[in-house]
């Protein structure tokens, strides 16, 4: 009789150490996803209408990292910096990843570059009035030429030292340095060039034209560092989401709404 005892005990003990099991199980089958989600330090810098503080969703480049890190079970936290301290602070493994970042050889050494989020076109930016047309670079001898610190261009100019280059810290002092005569040339991304225009001086508008042909229509990357103990983990993972979303209009949906 006692054996019985014993025997029914044990089976009751083992029926409910099992019902415990699933029941933790389940609570960890339900427990919302952010839980376990890691935090992304992302850095970027103020380059409208690709990122920016002052747009929605941060500019449409913000919108498609932050939509690809959060399909790939991530959360995003965005800082605004120079775009110097932006390369130092990924270089660092201060931020686990930089964006939008044109391709460099010197750049991919550096950072682990994702698949393209996006393209640009490169252009020239000159007075309408200077009526300046070029085939070659060096068709461009002549005249003084606007770039910012930093940026990427394109491999042929920037082995181009037969050309006078002048270096600013932005975009904008580029195109105010052209519109009033203090040099003949800017080197622009086009919706960069355009955005500036429109938001902060409108008077160029009419003053300003760009060269044909487009110096290039460069992809643009998010650099991860390699300072950061799974950026190949991180860097599949995002390659992989970008991907799915390309595949299903995701990312398609997102340039339209920039109208781009």
């Amino acid at each position: 009789m006692i054996s019985t005892r014993l025997d029914l005990k044990g089976i009751v003990m083992h029926f409910l150490a099992r019902l415990f099991v699933l029941f933790l199980v389940a609570i960890v089958w339900h427990v919302p996803a952010f839980a376990s989600e890691r935090i992304i330090k992302l850095a970027t810098l103020n380059w409208e209408p690709y990122s920016s503080e002052e747009m929605e969703d941060y500019g449409f480049t913000s919108a498609i990292v932050t939509k690809v890190f959060e399909k790939s079970g991530y959360k995003v936290e965005i800082s605004f910096l120079p775009w110097v301290r932006v390369l130092e602070g990924v270089k660092s493994g201060e931020y686990d990843a930089m964006y939008p970042a044109y391709y460099s050889e010197e750049r991919a050494r550096v950072y682990a570059l994702s698949k393209p989020i996006a393209e640009g076109p490169l252009v020239f930016c000159a007075r309408c009035d200077a009526h300046i047309q070029f085939t070659t670079l060096k068709d461009l001898e002549p005249y003084s030429i606007g770039l910012v610190r930093g940026y990427v261009n394109t491999d042929e100019l920037d082995a181009a030292h037969f050309l006078k280059k002048q270096y600013v810290n932005s975009d904008k002092q580029n195109l105010l340095k052209v519109l009033t005569g203090r040099i003949d040339l800017a080197v622009v991304d086009r919706y960069v060039a355009g955005q500036i225009i429109k938001t902060s001086i409108p008077e160029a508008s009419e003053k300003l034209c760009f060269l044909k042909p487009s110096l290039e229509h460069k992809p643009l990357y998010v650099g991860f560092s390699k300072s950061v103990n799974d950026y190949a983990q991180l860097l599949n993972d995002f390659n992989r989401a970008l991907e799915k979303m390309i595949a299903d209009g995701s990312i398609e949906k997102i340039l339209k709404k920039q109208e781009l």
